[in-house]
């Protein structure tokens, strides 16, 4: 047989074992990694747990239970292939200072077994098309890893652009979508007065977003406000279990808009002035702002008096 064919052959088959292990049942994500300082070609390494235990490095578990530590700075990218996974380390307050340092590098790559049904998170999912791009035109030896990855995403924003919605996992087309929102209201049945006055009858709970929390109901969909969302007992008619899921995505809320604070600049304690604590005292309380809901393209149910 040919030598090159051969050679071929087990390129191919070498090739075909790191996609399986990063698509692996219990892998969550690709680190790629440069295996020492200087080197000029990355390696890519699928996890299925990823920790940092101080800000300089992290911990990799992989498929097969073995675990091991890279220095942050030799790290290229992150990709998770988990959006609930990511979310999780989000979450995760002895995670985030150290994560902070890294999340600059880090490709959300999960919605592509999530949810599809708003523009935002099609704007998501062009941004992880960029970059997973931008590493491939970089490093070129990844093509045959990555490549896979960047067609699924061509072919998610494809339907999504026809009109198709995708659901939990499952695709709809737009006729269907519309059923499938006001069959959920049916079983849901929940109502929801806005601090503003807006009242949304019989919705559905959708994702968290920078600009608040996405809400359906029969006749569209909205985004509201954190700060627009009644309290708890405001709440009538709410389980527990649909409190516990709107507490949880107000958090994923303000996560998204977390800002690390700048370094303050080492200078010696000095006493505050009284005419500083009076300053500190007049100064404004800065809240979270963004757009108002929408109210041309979603027409809420009512409205109070």
């Amino acid at each position: 047989m040919n030598i090159r064919i051969i050679r071929g052959v087990l390129l191919a088959g070498i090739i075909a074992m790191l996609f399986s292990s990063a698509y692996g049942r219990d892998a969550r994500g690709i680190l790629i990694v440069m295996p020492y300082a200087g080197a000029d070609r990355p390696k890519a390494i699928s996890f299925s747990d990823i920790k940092w235990n101080t800000a300089a490095s992290l911990v990799l578990t992989d498929p097969s239970g073995t675990t091991s530590s890279f220095n942050n700075d030799l790290v290229v990218n992150i990709l998770y292939l988990d959006s609930d996974y990511l979310h999780s380390i989000g979450l995760d307050e002895t995670q985030t200072p150290y994560r902070s340092e890294i999340s600059r590098k880090e490709v959300d790559v999960g919605t592509l077994s999530q949810n599809l049904t708003l523009d935002v998170e099609l704007g998501r999912l062009n941004e992880a098309l960029k970059r997973v791009s931008d590493i491939i035109t970089k490093y070129p030896s990844l093509t045959d890893l990555l490549d896979p990855v960047r067609t699924d995403i061509n072919a998610e924003v494809a339907r999504y652009q026809k009109g198709d919605r995708k659901d939990k996992g499952k695709w709809y087309s737009a006729d269907d979508y519309k059923a499938h929102l006001i069959e959920l209201n049916k079983h849901k049945g929940l109502s929801l007065t806005t601090k503003s006055g807006v009242k949304y009858d019989d919705i559905v709970l959708g994702d968290a977003v920078k600009e608040g929390i996405t809400i359906t109901f029969p006749s569209g969909v909205a985004t509201i406000r954190v700060e627009d969302i009644p309290d708890t007992e405001h709440l009538t008619g709410w389980s527990d279990e649909m409190l516990d899921k709107l507490d949880a995505l107000k958090q994923q809320v303000e996560q998204l808009n977390y800002v690390k604070p700048s370094s303050p600049v080492a200078t010696k304690d000095a006493p505050k002035k009284e005419d500083d604590k009076d300053d500190e005292k007049d100064m404004p309380t800065i809240r979270l702002t963004t757009n108002p809901p929408p109210s041309n393209s979603a027409t809420p149910g009512n409205k109070s008096p």
